[in-house]
This record gives C-alpha cells, sequence and structure tokens, in this order.
C-alpha cells in the first residue's frame, strides 16, 4: 500500500499544480503589466519560467510515478510489457506530456493576448458572424457587447472547471472510495477469520503454522 499511496500523492501534486496554481499565476499576469503578454511580442520571457519549472517537476513526477508503478506489477507482466514494446513507448508519451502542458499554458494565455488585441479581433470577429444567417445578427450583437477576449477567458474557464478540476474532484473521491472498500475488506476478514479457524477444526484439520 506504501506505494500506491507514494504514487497517488505524486499524482495529486501535479495535478494541483498543473489545475490550480497555473491557472492562478496566468491570473495574475493580467495584473502585473511586467508578465502580461502582449499583441505585439507574444509571452514574457520571465514568465516561461513558470512553464519550465512545471515540465521540470513533470519530468521528476513522472519517473517517480514510474518507478512506483513498476513495484505494483509482477515481474511475468513486465516481461510481457516489454516483449509487447510497451515499456519502449514510454518516452514518447512523456514527451507528448510536456506538449500538452506547453500548449495547456498557451491555451490559459490565449484571452491575456486577445485581450491586448481587443480591437482588431472583436471587429474582425463581428464581421464573420455578420455574414452568417438567421443567429448572424444576435451573435454579432453578443460578440460586441461580450468582446472577443471574454468570449475566450469564458472558454478558457470551462476548460479549467471540466478537464481539471472534476477531474481532481473525481480522483478524490475514487481513492476515498477505494480506502473504504479496503476498511470494509479488513473489517470483514478480521470478523470472518475466526468463524473460519474454528470450522477449520471442527474438520480436525490443523492451522498450517502447526503442519
Amino acid at each position: 500500500m506504501g506505494s500506491m499511496d507514494n504514487l497517488q500523492s505524486h499524482l495529486r501534486r501535479h495535478a494541483f499544480l498543473t489545475w490550480v496554481l497555473l491557472p492562478a499565476f496566468v491570473i495574475s499576469q493580467a495584473f502585473i503589466p511586467s508578465l502580461h503578454p502582449s499583441c505585439e511580442h507574444g509571452f514574457r520571457n520571465i514568465s516561461l519560467v513558470a512553464v519550465l519549472l512545471l515540465c521540470l517537476h513533470q519530468i521528476y513526477s513522472e519517473v517517480q510515478s514510474w518507478h512506483l508503478l513498476k513495484k505494483l506489477i509482477a515481474s511475468p507482466e513486465l516481461s510481457v510489457l516489454s516483449q509487447f514494446g510497451i515499456l519502449r513507448k514510454r518516452k514518447w508519451l512523456v514527451l507528448i506530456g510536456l506538449l500538452q502542458t506547453i500548449d495547456l499554458y498557451t491555451d490559459l494565455t490565449f484571452p491575456l493576448v486577445a485581450q491586448d488585441c481587443v480591437g482588431q479581433l472583436t471587429d474582425h470577429w463581428k464581421e464573420t458572424w455578420a455574414k452568417v444567417s438567421v443567429m448572424g445578427p444576435i451573435l454579432q450583437a453578443i460578440v460586441g457587447w461580450l468582446k472577443f477576449w471574454v468570449f475566450a477567458a469564458i472558454c478558457v474557464g470551462f476548460n479549467v472547471l471540466i478537464t481539471g478540476i472534476s477531474g481532481m474532484i473525481s480522483i478524490c473521491a475514487f481513492e476515498n472510495h477505494s480506502q473504504f472498500d479496503l476498511q470494509t475488506v479488513s473489517v470483514s476478514v478480521e470478523q470472518e477469520f475466526p468463524r473460519i479457524m474454528e470450522k477449520t477444526s471442527s474438520h480436525g484439520l490443523e492451522h498450517p503454522r502447526q503442519q
């Protein structure tokens, strides 16, 4: 159980950094001019340091989780995974995970870039909706009132809530449910063991340790 607890701890910690601290850092950029991305120059170099630290922590968590996970797999099963080439795919999956982290950061900061380019983007977006029949004029009015960067921020917020926060809640709920099941099994075993031993003795069988 120690390896499993440590594995879950690494996963929870990195999920918290990715879906809570990283969005909080991006929100702080809206109020710190030296970190705020611009329409002309894009991201601030200093803000990318946080992304680098997150990627380094992701590599550390992945390495630790991989070693802990292999402890939960029997040697014959590891041999089968190796023969099918599954273990060799790990390095590419790690690379994809890092690219997804960088992609998440660009998605989170996109509304800030759009805010700096609000005049150009909102006007072009309104012109695009004006060409759509039926719903076009309605959406054109909404776009003019809502602004493009606000709409982008709402979409990003839904992504964080649905993908990240709800996922963390599901992980915690699953862990609590698993712990409850293990406690229930332990209690059942403690209650049933004396009865099993009593039935074994009544049939004239000795305890394995006494043989």
